[in-house]
């Protein structure tokens, strides 16, 4: 189910269920005594510890260093980007769908601030994202828009590489991009994770359209070595749990001080007046005393028993993603008071994990299809089956080893995907809808539609 539709659901259940939520707390008060709700909270932190998760947001904060974080320097990267934006040369250059390279030039040129921030980003070696949660969620993730931002420059500039015949160099640029998304997602939470695929995704299909022209060159298929090296995927969808719950502590510290109310944590506008009027009513609720500690008491027990069922081991892909899907069905499900939190709070865990399966899908998809490239520039012809084997072989969505479709001419490595169905190596959505009737992988040669 997507995040619109969860969101959707949760607004229309709570708008719905406001009498009954009232009902419900007028007598929480005699089943549930203040005391009892604050030890069942301490109880619930002191099993988070065992499991390996957080007690405290202090156990993921990150203690900025200058002298290798980005932080700073994104915030300045930021306010160029929003002026780069505004200036002629880009918009020329976004209105040009063949991309023309005296276009990229002139846009480069006329924002060299922006190129130099992104050299000095690109050479830092950690980001702060999670600094300090206690602060408010506004101030967790300001650096994500400006990361992805280096690794669109990052993909004009190798465009434009490649354009004046320098593909080696282009995917030299695309190495030190992916290289900066790969700490993106270091100790932080889901959406930090999926910032970082969506970074590699950027990466991938641009230094895949750079390697299929130019897969005959040694020192291309060289480069491309170096670049899936870099690339190789290190997201991690349970390890971003822990920054989860320490998010979760944060937000209820946040709560009780008042630095934050609960709709500003769910990230609901106040332009829906129903929507908006239901949120003050359950921070009315969640000040009662002991309420508070009931509900997020619900919301840390489920988070520990959902780190605990998934797989520690990333090559368990299938099983991870069972298990994330279970985890959403549960969470639509809920329909007490005191699961009111966890339906709020709990991300759409299993398009988190899909995600995770997908970019390792494209990781080994690219792998392949250089040793086949590989094999090729020894032999004059791609090899027949699928010239890997062991774990990078394997379709992480079902445990069974990669599409692999070679002729003369061309070569394909591709996934099922998210549907879990051959769509028989279709590569790219085939339409601008929603549909998950594709496979993801890549192949030579790689042509790109232009709706996509």
């Amino acid at each position: 189910m997507s995040t619109e539709k969860l969101r959707s659901k949760t607004i229309k259940w709570l708008v719905l269920g406001i009498p009954s939520i009232l009902i419900a707390t007028c007598g929480l008060g005699g089943v549930f005594a203040v005391q009892n709700s604050k030890s069942d909270r301490e109880k619930e932190l002191d099993l988070l510890a065992k499991a390996g998760l957080p007690r405290h947001y202090d156990e993921v904060k990150h203690t900025p260093d200058p002298a290798k974080d980005a932080g700073a320097l994104l915030e300045q990267f930021d306010v160029a980007r929003r002026a780069a934006d505004k200036s002629a040369s880009y918009r020329n250059l976004t209105a040009d769908p063949d991309r023309d390279p005296e276009l990229m030039r002139e846009y480069l040129r006329e924002n060299e601030r922006l190129v130099q921030l992104q050299g000095e980003i690109l050479r830092k070696s950690e980001l702060a994202i999670l600094t300090d949660p206690s602060k408010g969620t506004a101030l967790l993730f300001p650096q994500l828009a400006p990361a992805k931002g280096t690794t669109r420059l990052a993909l004009t500039q190798a465009e434009l590489l490649a354009a004046e015949g320098k593909p080696a160099e282009a995917i030299q640029k695309l190495t030190s991009a992916v290289k900066f998304a790969s700490v993106v997602n270091t100790d932080s939470t889901m959406i930090s994770e999926l910032v970082s695929i969506a970074m590699r995704a950027m990466t991938h299909r641009t230094v895949m359209l750079i390697f299929s022209d130019h897969s005959d060159r040694a020192d291309v298929r060289k480069e491309m070595r170096n670049y899936l090296a870099v690339a190789k995927p290190n997201v991690d969808m349970r390890r971003a749990l822990r920054s989860e719950v320490a998010l979760a502590i944060a937000s209820e510290e946040m709560l009780r001080t008042g630095k934050v109310s609960l709709r500003e944590l769910s990230g609901v506008s106040d332009e829906n007046e129903t929507v908006a009027s239901s949120y003050k009513t359950i921070e009315q609720i969640i000040s009662v005393p002991g309420v508070r500690e009931l509900l997020f008491s619900r919301l840390y027990r489920f988070y520990r028993k959902l780190y605990e069922s998934i797989p520690a081991d990333r090559q368990r892909q299938r099983e991870r993603l069972i298990e994330a899907a279970a985890a959403d069905a549960g969470v639509m499900k809920l329909n007490r008071t005191t699961d009111l939190i966890v339906q709020l709070f709990t991300p759409v865990f299993n398009q988190a994990f899909q995600a995770e399966a997908k970019t390792i899908a494209e990781w080994r998809s690219l792998n392949a299809l250089l040793i086949a490239a590989e094999e090729k520039a020894k032999t004059g012809r791609y090899p027949a089956k699928l010239p890997i084997s062991g774990p990078d072989a394997l379709d992480p969505f079902t445990d069974k080893p990669l599409y692999y479709k070679a002729n003369a001419n061309s070569v394909k490595v591709y996934s099922v995907g998210a549907d879990g169905t051959d769509n028989n190596g279709l590569l790219f959505r085939p339409t601008k809808g929603n549909s998950r009737d594709y496979d993801s992988g890549y192949s030579i040669p790689y042509i790109v539609p232009k709706h996509t």
